[in-house]
């Protein structure tokens, strides 16, 4: 990732998800289907074991048009992690069933009723039937019956029928495809999810198509022709389980495919002992002779698996994060019973990390694993979790499960503190055997910072938002150990009260939260406001321009930050859409006189946007520009990170530093928020940090630090004032590389304005061209 840092100076100037009653209560019956009336009436329960809930008429999260959508699953009283599940029409997104009727059937089931939200012709009703599962290891099966009806006088043709699912904290497999579903969009025959909690699997009697996302699927399931009058039907059951394999069985059996059962066991290389809670991922040769995943599951307490399979060649590899992977096995099945096929895996290995401040306190980190030939690189898991891919986020100190072997270990606190490079050798652990162990302690390099300035990250997003399968919790710890003491959480059209998560996460003293939301409108744009009480919930949107968005917005939170997020991204960037004048600002008007309802009110514009240095020079341009145009007047600069994972889209990859001003650096939101509103100084960064001050005689100090492995080259001066038609380039310096590469680099110049120049603003930018490593 190139870097690039901007600061600015004006010269002279939901709630937590909960609903229904405790376990145990059941809906009660009725001769005749009933309106839901209560809590009670959103839950369907089997077993005493799975509930599911269905969200509550008047409610709209996430990407919900409506409530009677299913988000919430429960397997023994535990929430599985699972995010939400409502149609998907006509391949529209986010268009589904707008639900404003929901009635409990006389069988206990739930019916919600409503329309297209995209074409009030098409009525639409969804019936959910939870039943007791069928076969070995189906807790519940949750049957899904949509219909829809053409209402209107014309025929409509091509009309798909699909779901729009967000896993939440579950990873998403499918056949062929495996667990590289993101940015697929092939017929699948079915479709699964699991973590460590619970297992689902979709499946209908058709293959499945339509798109993936990193933590959500979009499965279509048939398209029809409605005439005038006519309706369709699709159905599809959702099997939910502890164990992805022993869902398998029903979902063959309902595309009709003959199948045999694949026992297995995982166990350890020398002593032959099972192998718990690893991973089996059984693959099958394609028609191009690659071998492709067909199932995957987690073993059992014993070790062991039973999976449903088609007879024929199959490969099995097993995985654990403790544990080193051997030779795949291939085995042949056939619908004779059969010895099982035992995969092996190495002894175990740990290793034990120590972080800590110059003072001793421990200090939240993040250690990146690089196996050193033949030691390959470790996979822990999920890049949303705390242990994901090569990475660990911990609280100062942990033990890591790692295979045995050699690996580069990186330990760093975010940017502006020093990081470890260490080489350690992991040995397979005997009983009663201490783990390898590495203790580090790490330094700020630019002290000068913590007494005045916030490292604020102002666009996070967790499990919460359909679109991230982040653990809440996962994401404050990860925050603090890249280095951020101010976080706003902006879930999407979702406001959630994150106080108990906070009291129960190790964070730093003073470490800030401001409850946020991100209104999303895939139509006007991305807007951010915080703080946004939980109460206050999600804002209605559907339908309105940016402009009348942005006036609830400040009518529901008059004191609320609003930023304007990601403004020229590809779709859903407010500016991207309405384009610009000859003047360079937003068009209020598009090219047939209409008013594009764009919206100018915004206390501050994301400038940098995770790591999308292109995205941010394009914003950066055209920012610059209406600060011309308006003298200066244009909504402060940000950077944020918008991370919807911690690894590849990690907490704080940019920031926004916010100097304290006059008032000494607090824990308190209320001073964050109050610093933003009197313009206190700011830099936008993905990286080094620089700034701008006022000095004597109308002269400004242009100053630049940054670590050493963050080479910075160049420094640009922009500015203008009250008669400036455009933004005036007024120096720019190159920065000479380090000498010693051990030390932090300082520069600084003055520039002095020339006289004839009436300035009433100034932008300074820092550029590099080389990767940030080791921290980016």
């Amino acid at each position: 990732m190139a870097l690039l840092t901007l600061a600015a100076l004006s010269v002279g100037g939901a709630w937590l998800w909960s609903v229904g009653p405790p376990p145990g209560s059941t809906p009660t019956a009725s001769a005749e289907p009933r309106p839901a009336t209560s809590p009670l009436d959103h839950r369907i329960e089997v077993d005493g074991r799975v509930v599911i809930r269905l969200s509550p008429l008047g409610t709209a999260m996430g990407f919900e048009e409506s409530g009677g959508n299913l988000v919430d699953i429960e397997i023994d009283g535990r929430d599985i992690g699972f995010g939400s599940m409502t149609t998907f029409l006509d391949r529209e997104f986010p268009r589904q069933g707008k639900y404003d009727r929901l009635l409990v059937l006389p069988e206990g089931g739930l019916r919600s009723l409503g329309r297209d939200s995209g074409d009030e012709r098409i009525s639409v009703q969804t019936d959910w039937q939870l039943a007791p599962g069928e076969g070995r290891g189906v807790l519940a099966q949750l049957s899904i019956k949509t219909s829809v009806r053409n209402e209107g006088d014309e025929a409509i043709l091509d009309y798909e029928l699909g779901d729009i699912i967000a896993w939440g904290e579950l990873e998403h497999f499918a056949p062929g495809p495996g667990l590289k579903l993101a940015g697929v969009d092939q017929p699948i025959d079915w479709l699964g999810a699991s973590n460590q909690r619970a297992a689902l699997l979709i499946g209908s009697s058709r293959r499945l198509s339509g798109p993936h996302g990193s933590s959500w699927s979009d499965p279509v399931y048939r398209s029809v022709d409605l005439l005038p009058g006519e309706s369709a039907v699709v159905e599809r059951t959702l099997f939910i389980g502890e164990r992805l394999g022993d869902l398998v069985a029903p979902a063959l059996e309902g595309l009709g495919r003959s199948s045999t059962t694949l026992h297995t066991r995982v166990e350890e290389e020398l002593s032959h002992r099972a192998i718990p809670d690893s991973t089996l991922v059984i693959s099958r040769r394609s028609p191009q002779g690659k071998w492709e995943p067909i199932a995957r599951t987690r073993m059992d307490e014993q070790g062991g698996a039973r999976v449903a399979v088609e007879p024929g060649g199959l490969l099995l590899e097993a995985s654990a994060p403790d544990r080193r992977s051997l030779d795949p096995v291939e085995v042949s099945v056939s619908h004779q019973p059969a010895v099982p096929a035992v995969v092996r895996l190495s002894g175990a290995g740990r290793l034990g990390l120590d972080v800590r401040d110059k003072s001793g306190a421990p200090l939240p980190a993040r250690a990146d694993f690089r196996g050193v030939p033949p030691t390959p690189d470790p996979n822990f898991g999920p890049p949303t979790e705390l242990l994901g891919r090569h990475r660990a986020y911990f609280d100062g100190s942990t033990e890591v499960p790692l295979p045995p072997g050699t690996y580069h270990v990186t330990i760093t606190h975010g940017p502006t503190w020093s990081f470890v490079e260490e080489e350690v050798r992991v040995p397979p652990r005997r009983p009663g055997s201490k783990p390898a162990a590495l203790s580090v302690t790490l330094e700020p390099l630019l002290p000068e910072l913590a007494e005045s300035w916030w490292a604020c990250d102002f666009h996070q997003h967790s499990r919460y938002s359909p679109d991230s399968s982040v653990n809440p919790k996962a994401g404050l710890l990860a925050s603090a150990a890249e280095g951020l003491d101010c976080v706003a959480t902006t879930e999407h059209d979702v406001a959630v009260d994150w106080t108990p998560l906070l009291e129960d996460t190790p964070l730093p003293p003073g470490f800030v939260w401001l409850p946020g939301i991100e209104v999303t409108s895939e139509v006007v744009g991305h807007f951010n406001a915080f703080p946004w009480a939980p109460t206050l919930g999600a804002l209605p949107h559907r339908g309105k321009s940016a402009a009348e968005v942005v006036q609830d917005m400040r009518n529901a939170a008059p004191e609320a930050i609003v930023q304007l997020n990601h403004p020229l991204s590809t779709g859903n960037g407010m500016w991207e859409r309405t384009g610009f004048d000859e003047l360079g600002m937003p068009r209020s008007t598009d090219d047939d006189g209409q008013p594009t309802g764009v919206a100018t009110d915004f206390d501050q514009v994301e400038l940098i946007n995770g790591k999308d240095v292109p995205h941010a020079e394009k914003v950066i341009s055209a920012w610059l520009r209406m600060m011309a145009t308006k003298g200066g007047e244009a909504p402060a600069p940000a950077g944020s990170s918008d991370s919807h994972r911690l690894v590849g889209q990690e907490r704080g990859s940019s920031r926004t530093w916010l100097h304290s001003c006059e008032k000494p650096k607090s824990g308190n939101s209320s001073d964050v928020v109050a610093a933003l509103k009197n313009g206190c100084r700011r830099v936008a960064t993905n990286g080094p940090f620089l700034d701008l001050q006022a000095a004597d005689g109308g002269a400004v100090t242009v100053s630049l630090v940054a670590p050493s492995w963050m080479p910075v080259s160049s420094v640009e001066l922009w500015g203008g004032g009250p008669n400036t038609e455009a933004p005036l380039r007024l120096s720019s310096w190159s920065i000479p590389p380090q000498k010693n590469e051990a030390e932090t680099l300082r520069w600084a110049s003055r520039f002095q304005p020339p006289p004839e120049k009436e300035l009433t603003w100034l932008v300074g930018i820092a550029r590099g061209e080389e990767q940030m490593l080791p921290w980016s």
